[in-house]
């Protein structure tokens, strides 16, 4: 369980997040909604400790969360990766830094991530030499190989064209399913908070505030339900925004 009780944060005299609370159970995926500016990037640098300035406490199964007890995984928005550094080292970077074992066990899962991400014949290039989704998908590698205790992820999918963030989901949430790993995502897009998200969070425009937790009922373990199902949570979704946005 991860417990999030009462953040703020204040940049000068600008409230950027109001009292945010939330109770978010392990091994679930909870997209975050709000509008450009909402403090939805903001919320996820507190919880990665970008940002270490803030009100309140941040606690998981009762700890209070750190990277140095925990691991925290966090993909931002352009991916993040050093261009001097090959796909394999990129991903493998976390492991060197904690200075963590390379046993065979590990290896089995390092070639797991590639398999189930479709990176196997890339681990030689530079992100210059890679595609847009490709670099976004060798970014969730760096992530999923931690096998993190918490997944933050900044608006994944949004640089991507429609087909190739298409496909990036489809995979993410392949590789999801063999983890279970409890996930936050930020999104602008209402459609991929309702394939991605068991829970769906609404934040009111700036400064951020928790206005509704939606249930997500076409979102299951195994499979997202039917197009024509998708489509009406989203609409309504939509309806909830803007009846709490205006």
């Amino acid at each position: 369980m991860l417990r999030i009780r009462d953040i703020s944060v204040k940049f000068g005299d600008t409230t950027i997040l109001n009292r945010i609370n939330l109770e978010l159970n392990a091994g679930e995926i909870y997209g975050i909604i709000g509008p450009s500016g909402s403090g939805k990037s903001t919320f996820l640098h507190v919880l990665c400790n970008i940002i270490q300035a803030f009100e309140g406490e941040i606690l998981l199964n009762e700890e209070t969360l750190h990277p140095r007890k925990h691991k925290i995984a966090f993909v931002p928005q352009h991916y993040g990766l050093p261009d001097w550094q090959r796909v394999d080292r990129n991903i493998l970077l976390p492991q060197r830094i904690r200075k963590e074992d390379n046993s065979e066990h590990f290896q089995a899962h390092y070639r797991n991530i590639l398999e189930g991400l479709d990176l196997t014949g890339l681990t030689k290039r530079f992100p210059r030499e890679l595609s847009g989704g490709q670099r976004q998908r060798v970014s969730l590698a760096r992530a999923f190989v931690q096998r993190p205790d918490i997944l933050l992820m900044d608006e994944p999918f949004s640089a991507l064209d429609a087909i190739t963030s298409e496909n990036s989901q489809e995979l993410f949430l392949n590789l999801w399913k063999e983890n279970r790993t409890t996930t936050i995502f930020t999104t602008h897009n209402v459609a991929e908070a309702v394939k991605l998200g068991k829970r769906i969070i609404l934040f009111s425009p700036a400064p951020a505030t928790v206005l509704k937790v939606i249930d997500n009922p076409v979102h299951t373990q195994e499979k997202t339900n039917d197009e024509w199902e998708m489509m009406r949570f989203t609409q309504e979704i939509k309806s909830h925004i803007k009846a709490l946005w205006e």
